[in-house]
């Protein structure tokens, strides 16, 4: 864990630093899109609103069900030691 908590902010610094700019819009899109803003309408803003909500999906559904199972994990956990903790009470009483 201390290693991968090293080697995440390495790996982000280096994304950071390698950055090369992605043009992620099919060529019909781009063109649709560079002509709306030329005519000064909002469709560009609307599908760029688009993109980010398709792209931040996965990452947030992946986000919450991780989220779900370590709190789950956690939540049996403390469960079992409060019953390992009952049963060794209980042995000392017999």
């Amino acid at each position: 864990m201390k290693k991968a908590l090293f080697i995440l902010p390495i790996l982000l610094l280096l994304a950071a630093i390698v950055y090369e700019p992605a043009y992620s819009q099919c060529a019909m899109c781009k063109g649709a899109a560079e002509t709306s803003v030329q005519e000064g309408s909002q469709d560009a803003s609307g599908l760029n609103f688009g993109v980010l909500y398709l792209f931040m999906t996965p990452y947030l559904l992946v986000l919450t069900i991780g989220g779900l199972w370590y709190w789950n994990y956690r939540r049996n956990k403390k469960f079992a030691e409060r019953r390992s903790y009952m049963m060794d009470e209980v042995n000392d009483i017999t």
